[in-house]
């Protein structure tokens, strides 16, 4: 299969699993692979970011992915009073706020450090993000981003000595691949031949 097709075939699932835009509180937020050790450089370079934009909630390029159920999606959306389907096609532009059970937690694929950051930064009744919602019926972290497409943000984030980059993009790996990634960092002349073909989209 060729790469550019591989890569339309991952675009058109993550659409098809794409279920909606909405604001959520931040309490309903779940990270299931947490931070191994908290790194403050990360979250003041964070704060001193939102200082700088007035934490700009409302940039699509802030929203985070998570995955959310069907009955937990349908009891959100009659509170709204709105369809799937309008819901979809609406929120995209104006996400609303999709009120959920005290108890109920969605999954985020990345995003932590944001959030963290968040928390410190905002007042108490600021305490909501933007949240990509996707379903989670045959949800894999490949499903959304390729491990190779993954691995070359990563490695361009390296170069342009945006550690806080890396770690966004680094949270897109399932744990093997992480391990993966650690054993070929280590791997000097295989990295520097990958590194040669950064440039080259979809390797």
């Amino acid at each position: 299969m060729e790469i550019h097709g591989k890569e339309h075939i991952i675009a058109r699932d993550k659409l098809a699993k794409y279920k909606g835009t909405a604001k959520v509180l931040i309490a309903h937020l779940d990270f299931p692979y947490p931070l191994r050790q908290e790194n403050r450089k990360i979250v003041k370079q964070l704060k001193r970011d939102f200082e700088g934009e007035n934490c700009n909630k409302e940039n699509p390029t802030n929203r985070i992915p998570a995955i959310i159920n069907e009955s937990t999606l349908q009891v959100g959306l009659q509170k709204l009073g709105t369809s799937t389907e309008a819901f979809k096609i609406a929120s995209t532009k104006n996400p609303p706020h999709l009120t959920l059970r005290s108890d109920i937690k969605l999954e985020c694929l990345h995003g932590q450090y944001r959030i963290l950051a968040a928390k410190e930064f905002l007042p108490p009744s600021e305490w909501w993000w933007i949240l990509d919602l996707y379903s989670p019926e045959g949800y894999s972290y490949s499903a959304l981003y390729a491990s190779g497409e993954v691995f070359r943000h990563i490695r361009l984030c390296h170069y342009n000595n945006n550690t806080l980059g890396e770690q966004r993009w680094q949270v897109w790996l399932s744990p093997n691949q992480e391990k993966y990634l650690e054993i070929i960092l280590k791997q000097e002349t295989l990295i520097k031949a990958l590194d040669s073909v950064l440039h080259i989209q979809g390797l």
